[in-house]
This record gives structure tokens, C-alpha cells and sequence, in this order.
């Protein structure tokens, strides 16, 4: 048996929408009566909930996690699977043969991780569906002895994208059902795995690492790359392509050259040497010069990410899982 522990809660502090989207993810969950943990064999999964004043002491202590606040109407959902008999581990010679303590150890990690990827990948498809609805404080897997923590997810920053798009009136950020989502990336080639084979692929895992409070130039990084493997072809004209391109697929608006051309700016001089940013040890004295350096990252960083998050959005919505651009000249 695989059980998994997630504590988790909607965008911090809640206001009654903020409540509402959460309780929909969570909805969606419990009603899906098709849930599977796609393992070596694939095995039913049951999915429970309680709140953290009615969960026990032992559940309580092994999600406890550092350096945060818990609250009574913070939620725990329960995962279970019973997998079956899995594949024995590929023997190269009879020196190499694992023991059965040792196949016994691998099977159980295997089992551990597979459902801890499960998890992850569930509240990543929460925050595509609706984003910043459901953050990941932390979580716990068991299986026969052996245990692994699931680490904390950052959704509260996709709601800051909710917040950004509203304000510049591009991207639209949508929302859409937990299913849909569920459903477009398990058809995702590679997905299952977490390793991308295309550029769909390449779009979407890099999304994955935004979830994760990498800092601003890492955040960036993965930004534009997710950006470039939809939009762009080639080695010149990137953000020429993009900007044209990234309208095309996501609706011109008057706003958007603006917004994409500083993105753009601010991502070349960082790259090429030419923003000023604060060092791994930096004083106090430098604080004004370093919020205005940060600031420009991360007003690049929330157009991209959005940018980004309305693409996948897109095309989940269309039901494609690929997108080919062509540039047509034609006569009146």
C-alpha cells in the first residue's frame, strides 16, 4: 500500500473567492472517479479529505513543515494505491543481481516516488486549471517503511499573474476544469515521466519549475524558454517571432507589442552583461539599487510567465498539443 499526506490551502491571505476556487479543485478531486496512479501497472487510487484539527497526532507530525504557520481549515488529502506485482529491475549480470532486500528497497522507492510525482503533478494541473487556486505546503509519502516529503509548491505567485493580466488587459488568463487539464497532460508525450520530448513539452515542464521559488534570474530562465520552445524557429528575429507569433495565437491587443518588447529588453541586457544586480552578499546600503534591479526582473519575469501560462492555457482550451506558425503574403 502507497499513502500519501498533502496538506494544502488556498491563496494565503483568502478572500471568499479565493476560498471558492480552492473548494472547486477540491471538488473535482473527490468527484473523479477515475483516478489512477500510472505505475509500472496502473492501480486505483483513493483520494480522501479532512481538515488539520481532525487528523491525527502521527499525520500531524510527519507533515509539519518548517518555517510555516498551520491552521485548523487547513486541508489533508489522502492518497491511496495498492500497486500490484511490479517489474523486476533489469539484471545486466549475476554479479550486478539485486537481493530481494535490495529489489524489495527499489520497488518501494519507486512506488514512493511515482506517487509523490502523482501529487505534484495534480496541483500543478490545479493552478493551470485555476491559477493560484491550491497551494502545496508539503506532503508525505509511506510505502512498507520507507517514506519520502513531497516539497512545498510557490501557486500564490501564479495569482499574482491572475492580478498582472488583469491589470495590462493581456494575456487572458482563464480558468478551466481540473479534468480537461488532467485529461490534455497525460496525452502530453513524455509527461507521465516529467521529461519533455517536444515543444509542447518544452513549454509546459518549464512552466513545472515556476512552481518552485526558484529566484528571479533562474524564474527568467525558464520563462523564456518555455516562451521560445512555442513561439520561436530558428536563431534570428527570436523576439520578432515571438511577438508576432505569441499575438497570433493569443489575440492582438494594443498593449501587448509594449509589454513583450520590454520583456524582451530587460531579458537581453540581464543576459548580455548590461543590468546592474546585487551579489550572493550584498549590505543593506545597496538596498535601494537592488528592489530597483529586482523589480525590472520580475516585471519581465510576470509578463513572460503569463505569456506562458495563457499559451498552455490555449491550447489545453483547443485540445491541441502542438502549434506551427506560417507567415502568408496575399493580394486584396
Amino acid at each position: 500500500r502507497v499513502t500519501a499526506h498533502i496538506l494544502c490551502r488556498p491563496y494565503f491571505p483568502a478572500e471568499e473567492e479565493d476560498v471558492a476556487r480552492f473548494g472547486s479543485c477540491l471538488r473535482e478531486v473527490l468527484e473523479e472517479t477515475n483516478l489512477t496512479l500510472p505505475a509500472r501497472n496502473t492501480v486505483p487510487l483513493n483520494v480522501g479529505m479532512d481538515f488539520w484539527s481532525a487528523i491525527s497526532a502521527d499525520v500531524r507530525h510527519s507533515l509539519q513543515p518548517l518555517h510555516a504557520l498551520i491552521f485548523d481549515s487547513d486541508v489533508v488529502l489522502t492518497l491511496v494505491a495498492e500497486p500490484g506485482p511490479r517489474m523486476d529491475i533489469p539484471v545486466v549480470t549475476e554479479s550486478t543481481a539485486p537481493q530481494p532486500s535490495q529489489r524489495q528497497y527499489w520497488n518501494r522507492r519507486d512506488a514512493a516516488e511515482e506517487m509523490a510525482k502523482w501529487a505534484r503533478d495534480l496541483f500543478f494541473a490545479m493552478n493551470i486549471a485555476r491559477p493560484g487556486a491550491a497551494q502545496l505546503m508539503t506532503g508525505h509519502v509511506a510505502v512498507d517503511g520507507f517514506a519520502l516529503r513531497i516539497e512545498a509548491q510557490f501557486q500564490h505567485e501564479w495569482h499574482t499573474l491572475r492580478v498582472t493580466s488583469a491589470r495590462d488587459g493581456w494575456p487572458i488568463i482563464r480558468e478551466l476544469t481540473l479534468t480537461q487539464v488532467r485529461r490534455w497532460l497525460e496525452r502530453l508525450p513524455g509527461f507521465e515521466d516529467g521529461f519533455a520530448r517536444d515543444a509542447t513539452g518544452r513549454a509546459v515542464q518549464s512552466l513545472s519549475h515556476l512552481l518552485y521559488g526558484h529566484d528571479g534570474t533562474v524564474e527568467l530562465l525558464w520563462t523564456m524558454i518555455g516562451l521560445e520552445a512555442l513561439y520561436t524557429t530558428g536563431e534570428a528575429g527570436l523576439s520578432q517571432q515571438l511577438r508576432d507569433r505569441a499575438q497570433a495565437f493569443l489575440g492582438a491587443n494594443i498593449h501587448a507589442p509594449k509589454l513583450i518588447n520590454e520583456m524582451y529588453r530587460i531579458r537581453s541586457k540581464f543576459v548580455h552583461g548590461k543590468l546592474n544586480f546585487a551579489g550572493a552578499h550584498h549590505l543593506q546600503d545597496a538596498a535601494d539599487e537592488r528592489i530597483k534591479s529586482e523589480a525590472l526582473l520580475t516585471e519581465a519575469i510576470d509578463v513572460g510567465a503569463s505569456m506562458l501560462l495563457a499559451s498552455v492555457q490555449q491550447l489545453i482550451d483547443r485540445g491541441w498539443h502542438a502549434v506551427s506558425f506560417r507567415t502568408e503574403v496575399n493580394s486584396d
